[in-house]
């Protein structure tokens, strides 16, 4: 069976020293991952993949146009219920981040 797609954002900001990526930690477990989501209609998907950023971190930047990386991974739906998902990940130069950050 194919894996699910989704559509990632990873957020970096330059710094004069070196580049800063910011990470997430997931609901459930508390793992550290990336701003993700299943693809929308209407929505590109580097536009998804701002969309992710914002509405999971809480950032607002510039987005790649093009996916730079893809993984899979196994995702958890339920107690005995796991998919495979192939997720294209998008980079986000971070412009501007919520205050609450």
């Amino acid at each position: 069976m194919e894996p699910l797609k989704q559509i990632a954002a990873l957020p970096y900001v330059e710094t004069e020293r070196s580049s800063l990526v910011l990470l997430i930690t997931t609901r459930g477990m508390g793992r550290w991952s990336i701003p993700k989501g299943w693809p929308k209609p209407g929505l590109s998907s580097p536009e998804l993949a701002a969309r992710e950023a914002f509405e999971e971190a809480g950032v607002e930047g510039e987005v790649s146009c093009r996916s730079t990386s893809s993984f899979v991974y196994t995702k958890r739906l339920h107690l005995f219920s796991w998919i495979r998902c192939r997720v294209e990940v998008y980079l986000l130069e971070v412009e501007r981040a919520n205050s609450g950050l």
